[in-house]
């Protein structure tokens, strides 16, 4: 039996949540899905996970350029904050960006799990959330 798996998708661009929305709610590996539009809301959410664990996500789908709080942003945060309380997190970055000079300032952060170039393949998804 699969664990079943916390998700978060944390990106602005509504195509994109609703994309990841049909490819995950078909994965009997993830038990819940929660969606925000940048990393502030993200960040706010997180602040109370810390302190109860439960509420935690298994994996989190970051997205790099977003309105009011980015990715990078929310990285930087996170990991000077929580790195310690988050260390079974996996953390991917997908993005339409296909520079390496973000890939190297993503994996520049120790909880970064990996970097998605969109359009990403559901089977690439699946994947992640079954071995996370």
């Amino acid at each position: 039996m699969i664990h079943q798996k916390k998700v978060w998708v944390v990106d602005d661009d509504d195509i994109q949540r609703f994309l990841m929305a049909r490819i995950l709610g078909k994965m009997e590996s993830v038990s819940s899905i929660s969606y925000f539009k940048n990393g502030w809301e993200a960040l706010e959410q997180l602040m109370k996970a810390v302190h109860m664990p439960d509420l935690l996500p298994d994996v989190i789908f970051l997205d790099l350029q977003m309105p009011i709080m980015d990715g990078w942003s929310f990285l930087e945060i996170v990991e000077q904050k929580w790195s310690q309380r988050l260390n079974g997190l996996k953390l991917y970055i997908v993005t339409s960006s296909v520079a390496q000079a973000d890939k190297d300032r993503a994996f520049a952060h120790k909880w970064v799990s990996g970097f998605i170039t969109k359009p990403f393949e559901p089977a690439g998804l699946k994947a992640i959330c079954e071995a996370a």
